[in-house]
């Protein structure tokens, strides 16, 4: 299975792979970023260098980032990053997914969705 995120032949693992997720009989790489601290900007350019390193994103925030803030800075990274298919975004307690596909929403919908997804 070709990674097309950064362009690698079937069989090849890329050599900054983070993790592998495995799901019944398929795999997928993906990037894990942590972020201790941070603004809107700060998140953007996490998720923004990870999409150049796979298509699936994990973003595990420890530090204090405003929820505003932190769905600010996901739709933002998602739509400067085509090749994103989705992020999971773990904070505290929740473990919630975000595609490509909900970060076109308007910001006011898609901060909407956010913090229902963080409840």
């Amino acid at each position: 299975m070709p990674n097309s995120a950064i362009g690698k032949n079937k069989g090849e693992l890329p050599k900054n792979l983070d993790g592998i997720i495995f799901n019944n009989q398929n795999y997928r790489f993906v990037e894990i970023k942590t972020l201790n601290t941070g603004s809107m900007r700060t998140v953007r350019d996490r998720i923004t260098a990870a999409g150049t390193q796979s298509n699936r994103v994990i973003l595990d925030v420890i530090g204090s980032v405003s929820n505003r803030d932190l769905a600010l800075g996901v739709r933002t990274g998602l739509l400067n990053n085509k090749n994103i298919k989705s992020i999971q975004v773990l904070k505290g307690k929740s473990i919630i997914t975000i595609s490509s596909y909900e970060a076109r929403l308007s910001q006011k919908k898609f901060i909407e969705l956010f913090a229902k997804k963080m409840r």
